[in-house]
This record gives C-alpha cells, structure tokens and sequence, in this order.
C-alpha cells in the first residue's frame, strides 16, 4: 500500500490557489484589465474571437490586431476554453440548431408540376376515404419520405390521425432517353437551358434558389445536366448555322445566280483576356477562350454561318487533354491570337458545306483574308479572296492619326497648351463624322462607282478643309453632306461655332489625313460600303453567356453555339426549340410571356435602327459638347492618376514643384534662366 508523504507548506499553497471567480491580483490588474469584465472576473474568449487577435506559435501568443502605429496592444490573452477548439463549428444560436420537428413538417417552398400535384392529392384522398375508418385527420406532405430529384420532388402524403401513408408519388414530368436507369427531370434540363442563355453559373444559381428557401441541387448533378445539356446545345447551333447555310445558297439561286456562287462576309475574333502584356504573370498570351464569328454580308439580317471555338482551359483533374471529354482544345503553349488559323477553320467548313467567299471584310489587325486562301488553295478551289476594310477600324485609325498630328501653333483660337490639345481631339472627331457622312452620300449617289467615287471625294476633301475655316462657298456644288447655305450647313458637333486657320503647310497635312478615308486606296476598299459591326455585335451578345470574368471551362462551347442559336432563330423562338430538344417545353401562361417578350425585344431592336432614334444619339452628342465648350473649363485638377504618389516616392523628374529652378536657392536661379544666359 503505497504510503502518502505531504511536504511543509502544502496547506498554504492551496489556501492561496486562485479560485472561481476569483479576481485578479493588483499587480495584473493593468496589463490584463480587458480580459476581466465589468464583475471582475476573467473571461476567457471564443474560438473565433480568439483567432482574429491573436495567434499560437511554439506555446506563445502574439497579436494580430495592433494600435494605428503598429505597435502590439499591452494585454494578456487567455487561451479560449477547450470545449470550443475542439467543436469549432457548434452552433451559436437555437436558429442553427436542428428543428426537433423536421421529420414532420415541410418547410420552406418547392417547385413542383401542377397537375402531377393535383393527381397526387386526388389519388390519396380517395385512398384514405376507401379504409372506412371515417377518419376526422387531415392529410399532409410526409417530409420523412421526401426526395429531391435536381430542382424536382417526389413527395408522399400521411394523416395526422391515423397510419395512413401514401404511395411516393412524382410531381415532375420525366424525359425519356432510352436509357435504362432514371428518368431525369424535364426541368433540370430546361434550367440548364435558361443558364445557358444568361451569364451565370450553376454555382450562382443554387445562391438564388436558396436565398428563396427552396432546396438547391447539388453541385455535381447540375454539372452533370449542364454537360448533357451542352451536347445538344452544341448540336442546335451547328444545325442553325447550315440552315442559313443553305438559305444562302436557296437566294442565289432566286436571284438567278449559281448555287455555290461566291458571297460577302465579315469576320472577327473576340477572346475572354486582352493579348498585350500579362503583367509578368504568365509568358504567354493573356487570353485562354476566343472564338471567331462569319457573318455573311448578302442579305440585311447578317446571320451568322460560321464559328470557330478556342479554349486553352480544362478543369478536370488529372486530365492529360487527349479525351473527348476535355474542353481544351489548344494547348498552352500555341499562340491563341493566331486569327488565319481561325479563319481558316471557318472557310474549311463553309466550303464543305457549298459556300465561298469572294470579299471579305475585316478589321487591320490580323491576316485572317490569307486564312481563307489558304483554305481554298488546299481544297482546290479556284476562288480569289479580296480582303475589304472595316470603315470603322479605318475612322479609328484616322483619330489617332489627327489627333497626334503636329498642327502649327496658331491653328486653333487657344492660349495653353493643353486647350490646344483639347480642341485638336474634337476636331479628330468632327473630321472622322464628316468623313463618313461624305462617303456614305457618295457612295449612294453614285451606286458605288469607284471611279467617279475617286474624283467626287477629292473635291469633298478640299471642301471639308474650307467647312473648318468657315467657309462654304463651294459645298453646295461639291460636298455631298453640306448644303453650303446659311441655315442649311455642315454643322460640327463638337468644335460649335470655333473655326480654325490653318497654315498651307496645316492643309496639306489635313488633306493627308483627310485621304486615310476619302483617298483612292481608301475608297478602293471599302467601297462595297460592308463593315464588321454585325461580328462586333455578336462579340458583346456573347458576354450575355459567357462573360469575360467569368470562363465557364466545362460549358464554354456550349453557350457559345447556344447564344449563335439565339441569335439566328431569335431569343424567344430559340428557347422554345432548345427546351424542345431537351424533352421540355414551356406551356401556358410561360410561353405566352415568352412570345410576349421576344416582340418587345425585337421592336427594341428596331427602335434602335431607326433613323428617328439615330437622330435623338446625335443630338444628344451635340448637347453634351456645346455644354462642354460654353462651360469653358479650365485645366481641371488633377484627383485620380496612376501611379501619383508613388512617382512622389520614387522621385519624380517630372514634378514641376520640386525640379523647377527657382525650387533651389535664388543665386542658383539666376544663373541657371535663359536671360542670365
């Protein structure tokens, strides 16, 4: 029996032990006065308070949080109590605790199909009538026995009165895929169809759908439908490009042209990034989605009959990039900005189908027409491709050009430097309107003879210097967009009523840039009068799908040909064919809705093409610049520049406040100023 030995002394240690509740000793008093509370008594502080202040390294504490100078606050920290760092996540409250009662009660909504409920209800009232207990009970949803099925429910109903329970019943209608195994719900697929057509995600909508109180599904089985989905999406807009495909070919042939005659498109790639500089985060070309769009320029509507898909990204793990189930197409280190390869991916698959291209217009920025040769030279075709310019690409470059011109100082009626400026980028402007109003004239009064174009526009630009100086003496005999007369003139919306005086050498260089759009080569090609705008609108349609902040790795190509689809066939008609195809489809109030919609979109899209309304945008830029040039602002004080105060830092050889001579002591600036020189 081991033998118990107390040592001298152990009767006062545990007298003087700290007890609960007890408060702490003076001398600690001011070090730790904030993990006492107003009783006195220390406190040791939550988990999740704790981990913010502070932090654990080798058994010591050390703050987090300091004063404003960074300086660790003087306090002594209590380590929080074991109970909440081993259950972290407990709940705090009772609303986060589990309802006692969840196994009885539904709460919350759910999306069910009404008639299938109402069967449902019928089915199990008669049920409990035929037992003949004449139970006074009521019926109501088992949520014991509830499934979730995606965004759909099987439900089953029991009686609060006796032990009736009934079959589980399915409030969703089913597609059939001819596949053994379940029979997936209608409308998992067609939500899929409506997330296509919008630029969220699964992700975003499962927020939605709980921030309502309705059950989400899960992440996995919404990818899984998104995938189905995508398949078919794919399909329909490959399907509705060879339709207007064929209805191209279906005009030449009523116009009494060849089937396969040659026709006129545009074309343009957009990609999710920028191809500058990545800002030293990647070697490579910043952008990793781009997709390349052919319009054709034959008829008004501008369908499109072409789409070539670029993706350098892919979630799946462990993916070697050599399966069908990769969404990656091109490697990381190939150049994604390479548009001829594109371009010749398109014309591959248009000459497959019957249709070539003769012109083609697109913008300066790559050699896309040359990815159509090559197309053609290695399919055999003898067809010539003439690559036209886009005159809106073109007006971008004369801007630039005006605006960086270097103009005689006495040109415009301004005294600083930066007015001058100011006034230089406003005549780039009003130069870029009138251009393109003379083209535009020119081009339908003469039905597009190149030849007489040539010589008529000469005239104009010579017109057009005089229009600047205020004189109009000879528009009303050359100019085809200004009458020449006093209430009938040109008028510049944003210089107003200011007139420069240019020098002999001011006009031959205005007559120099002025020929960027009015010149012979300039006219030459573009006088089909085509552009690329219906491909600059596709590329922001595809934001509506697919943003460029949000990549969609998994279903990139799918909402591509969906938004390709929408496009053509039109948003409502659209969507009723793509539910259709995925064995859904939108019935009574939704689908008059949707046709509603879709008229109200399209008399938008009118609206805007309208001249009235086109008018309206004109005056409105007007308005804005008139008030600008009688507010006569000043040099406007600088608030938001990159980099302001760090070039302060770095020591900025452009600040005038601290480079200037007379910053330095005054001897020094009288020697150093030009008249002492």
């Amino acid at each position: 029996m081991p033998i118990l030995v107390s040592m001298k002394g152990d009767k006062k240690r545990r007298h003087a032990a700290l007890k609960s509740g007890s408060r702490p000793p003076a001398r600690l008093s001011t070090a730790t006065s904030q993990q006492a509370d107003e009783s006195g008594q220390w406190r040791r502080r939550a988990s999740d308070d704790f981990e913010v202040v502070a932090s654990t390294s080798s058994g010591k504490i050390g703050m987090n949080i300091t004063d404003p100078d960074g300086k660790p606050a003087n306090v002594r920290l209590l380590r929080p109590p074991r109970t909440t760092l081993l259950n972290p996540s407990q709940p705090k409250n009772e609303e986060d605790q589990l309802d006692p009662h969840a196994d009885s009660a539904v709460g919350g909504y759910r999306i069910i199909q009404l008639s299938k409920c109402a069967e449902m209800w019928n089915t199990c009232y008669k049920e409990h009538l035929a037992q003949g207990n004449e139970c006074p009970g009521n019926l109501h949803f088992d949520a014991s026995r509830e499934v979730k099925v995606g965004l759909a429910w099987k439900q089953a109903l029991k009686c609060d009165g006796c032990s009736y329970q009934s079959d589980i019943f399915k409030l969703y209608e089913e597609v059939d895929t001819g596949k053994s195994g379940p029979k997936p719900a209608d409308i998992n697929r067609s939500l899929q169809i409506g997330l296509a057509e919008t630029m969220i995600s699964n992700s975003a909508m499962r927020t939605i759908l709980l921030a309502t109180d309705i059950p989400a599904p899960s992440a996995k089985s919404m990818q899984d439908s998104a995938n189905t989905v995508g398949k078919t999406l794919v399909a329909l807009g490959q399907e509705s490009m060879e339709k207007e495909r064929n209805h191209l070919k279906h005009l030449n042939t009523i116009c009494g042209l060849p089937a396969d005659n040659p026709i006129r498109a545009e074309g343009d790639c957009r990609y999710n990034n920028a191809l500058r500089s990545a800002g030293g985060t990647t070697p490579f070309q910043p952008a990793t989605q781009a997709v390349y769009t052919i319009c054709e320029n034959n008829t008004p509507k501008k369908k499109i009959i072409a789409v070539s898909v670029t993706n350098k990204l892919c979630s799946l793990p462990g993916c070697k990039h050599n399966s069908e189930h990769c969404p990656s197409n091109l490697a990381k280190e190939e150049s994604i900005g390479n548009e001829r390869a594109w371009a010749y991916e398109c014309a591959k698959d248009l000459a497959e189908s019957g249709i070539t291209i003769k012109h083609f217009t697109t913008d300066g920025d790559s050699k896309q027409s040359m990815g159509v040769s090559d197309a053609y030279c290695e399919m055999n075709i003898n067809t010539t491709v003439e690559n036209l310019c886009d005159p809106g690409h073109l007006s971008v470059a004369q801007k630039k050009k005006i605006k960086t011109a270097s103009f005689s100082q006495n040109i415009f009626p301004a005294k600083t430097q930066d007015a001058k400026a100011k006034l230089q980028a406003k005549l780039a402007l009003d130069i870029v309107d009138r251009c393109k109003a003379e083209f535009n004239n020119c081009h339908q009064a003469l039905a597009g003879d190149v030849t007489k174009m040539a010589t008529k526009l000469t005239h104009a630009r010579d017109c057009l210097i005089q229009c600047l100086q205020g004189n109009h003496k000879f528009c009303s005999k050359k100019s085809f967009a200004c009458r020449g007369t006093v209430r009938n003139h040109w008028s510049f919306n944003r210089l107003g009523d200011i007139r420069i005086t240019p020098s002999a050498s001011d006009e031959t260089m205005l007559a120099h840039l002025i020929d960027m759009r009015l010149g012979g080569p300039a006219v030459k090609s573009t006088r089909l009068n085509t552009n690329t705008q219906k491909c600059e609108s596709t590329n922001r349609a595809y934001l509506r799908t697919n943003p460029k902040c949000v990549t969609m790795t998994r279903n990139f190509s799918a909402r591509i040909h969906g938004a390709v689809h929408s496009l053509n066939t039109g948003h409502a008609e659209s969507l009723l064919q793509k539910t259709a195809a995925v064995g859904a489809k939108i019935t009574g109030r939704a689908r008059r809705q949707l046709k509603s919609e879709g008229k109200v979109r399209q008399q938008r899209k009118q609206l805007a093409q309208s001249g009235k309304y086109k008018k309206r945008r004109v005056a409105r830029v007007k308005k804005n610049y008139t008030l600008h040039n009688k507010a006569k602002v000043s040099k406007p004080q600088v608030t938001y520049s990159k980099h302001m105060l760090d070039m302060k830092l770095l020591g900025n050889k452009h600040d005038v406040a601290e480079e200037h001579n007379y910053f330095h002591s005054p001897l020094k600036a009288v020697k150093e100023h030009s008249y002492a020189k």
